[in-house]
């Protein structure tokens, strides 16, 4: 299984199924958006296995994953 972040750079309709062009690490692809049919440019998605899966919520300051604090946790 292969997870990475990638940003969608064009959303259109292809076969009346509804694709993207995202950006990984430089890279373009064309994938299916069939999991997140909200999906906009601008948008950043968790990739698995060249499927996107979800978006990235975005809060103020960087990217957001749910879950975490963004704090370290250092041993006492």
């Amino acid at each position: 299984m292969n997870l990475f972040y990638a940003d969608i750079i064009k959303v259109f309709i292809e076969n009346d199924q509804l694709m993207g062009k995202i950006r990984m690490n430089g890279v373009l692809k064309t994938v299916p958006l069939m999991l997140i049919p909200d999906a906009k440019e601008g948008d950043r998605v968790l990739v698995c296995d060249h499927i996107p899966v979800s978006k990235m919520k975005i809060k103020k300051g960087g990217d957001y994953v749910p879950g975490d604090s963004g704090k370290s946790v250092r041993n006492k």
